[in-house]
C-alpha cells in the first residue's frame, strides 16, 4: 500500500487501462465509484505529450510567394521614386502612391510583378507605349517609365480619392453620391451621362479615329473619375489593337493577334461581360469599343452589366423606362 503525504492514510492503486488508474481504501475490496472518500476519486493520468494532431497550413505556392515578395514597402525606392503606400493590386502587378523628388510631386506608380509571364510583360510594355503616345484630356497620361531588375514600372497622375464608374453608379443608385460634395453633380443619370460617359465617348472616338487604336477592354473598372473636378479618365490599354498606322510613333508595334492554343482554341483577352461577340472568338472589329460603350451605358442605366439577369438589377423597371426616355430625348 501507498501512504498519503498529507494525512498519512494508506491506499492502493490499480491500473485499469492505459490512461486510467483507480484508488482504493486498503480495507475495502470493492471499487468505490459512488460515495468515494477523499482518496477514492478516479484519476486520469495524462499521457506524455506526443506529436501534435493539428494540421499545418499548406506551404506557400511558389507563384504566391513570388507575388508576395514582389510587394514594395513604405520607404523603398524604385528608380527615383519613393514608395509611400499601396493603392491597389491587380492580376499583373500593383499600383503605389509614390513621391517623385525630381518634380517634387506625388504620382501613381504601377509596377509589374517580377515573376510575370512573358505575355504580361509584352502587354505592359504595349500599354506604356500606346497610352503614353495618345494625347487626350480624358485618357490617362503616362509620365515616366523604367525598369528595376526584371520589374517594369510606369508613373501616372495621382488622382484625388478616385472612384471607378461601377462605384459611382452604385453610389448614385443608393443616393449616396448626392451627399458627397465632390460627386454631387454626377449623382443623377443626367449627371453621369454629361460628366462621365460623354467625355469617355470623346476619348474613345479620339483613340479609334485619330490614333487608330482599339481599346478592347472598356469596362467600369477602367474608367476612373477624379473627385477633384470630376475628371474621368480611360486607363489600361494593355490589350489594345492597332486598327490603322495613324500614329507614326506606334508604327513599329505589331497589331494584337489572337494567341492560338492547343486544339485550335484561341486565348481571349478582355472582360467577357463587356466585350463584343466577335472578341470572344479571338477576333477584333473597329466597332468593338462602340459595343463596350453601350455595355457601360447599360451599367449606368440598370446598375448591372448587360449579361446580368434582369431580376438582379438594382434599378426598378419604371426608373429604367425613365432613363430610356431621357436617352431618346
Amino acid at each position: 500500500p501507498a501512504r498519503c503525504s498529507g494525512c498519512q492514510a494508506e491506499f492502493r492503486v490499480r491500473r485499469t487501462s492505459s490512461d486510467t488508474v483507480e484508488v482504493f481504501d486498503p480495507g475495502t475490496a470493492a471499487r468505490r465509484s459512488d460515495a468515494t472518500p477523499r482518496h477514492g476519486k478516479r484519476r486520469r493520468k495524462r499521457r506524455p505529450p506526443g506529436p501534435s494532431k493539428r494540421t499545418e497550413k499548406p506551404a506557400v505556392r511558389p507563384r504566391q510567394q513570388a507575388a508576395e515578395s514582389a510587394g514594395l514597402g513604405s520607404g523603398e525606392r524604385i528608380g527615383r521614386y519613393e514608395i509611400e503606400a499601396l493603392l491597389g493590386r491587380g492580376g499583373m502587378g500593383a499600383v503605389y502612391r509614390a513621391f517623385d523628388p525630381a518634380a517634387n510631386r506625388h504620382v501613381a506608380l504601377k509596377v509589374l510583378s517580377a515573376g510575370a509571364p512573358d505575355g504580361d510583360r509584352q502587354r505592359f510594355r504595349r500599354e506604356v507605349e500606346v497610352q503614353g503616345n495618345i494625347q487626350h484630356p480624358h485618357i490617362m497620361p503616362i509620365l515616366d517609365s523604367g525598369t528595376r531588375g526584371r520589374s517594369h514600372y510606369f508613373t501616372m497622375e495621382l488622382l484625388r480619392d478616385p472612384v471607378d464608374l461601377a462605384e459611382l453608379v452604385a453610389l448614385s443608385h443608393r443616393g449616396l453620391a448626392a451627399k458627397d460634395p465632390y460627386l454631387r453633380t454626377a449623382a443623377t443619370l443626367q449627371g453621369i451621362l454629361r460628366q462621365v460617359l460623354l467625355p469617355i465617348c470623346q476619348a474613345i472616338h479620339h483613340a479609334n479615329v485619330r490614333e487608330g487604336v482599339l481599346h478592347r477592354d472598356l469596362k467600369p473598372e477602367n474608367v476612373l473619375v477624379d473627385r477633384n473636378g470630376l475628371r474621368p479618365f480611360v486607363i489600361d490599354f494593355g490589350v489594345c489593337s492597332l486598327l490603322e498606322r495613324k500614329n507614326r510613333r506606334l508604327a513599329h508595334l505589331p497589331s494584337e493577334t489572337p494567341e492560338r492554343l492547343d486544339g485550335g482554341k484561341v486565348r481571349v483577352t478582355g472582360t467577357l461581360l463587356y466585350m463584343p461577340p466577335e472578341q470572344a472568338h479571338g477576333e477584333s472589329d473597329r466597332r468593338g469599343d462602340v459595343w463596350a460603350i453601350g455595355a457601360l451605358l447599360h451599367q449606368v442605366l440598370t446598375g448591372a452589366p448587360p449579361y446580368e439577369p434582369a431580376t438582379r438589377s438594382s434599378v426598378s423597371a419604371a426608373e429604367q423606362a425613365d432613363g430610356l426616355h431621357l436617352l431618346i430625348e
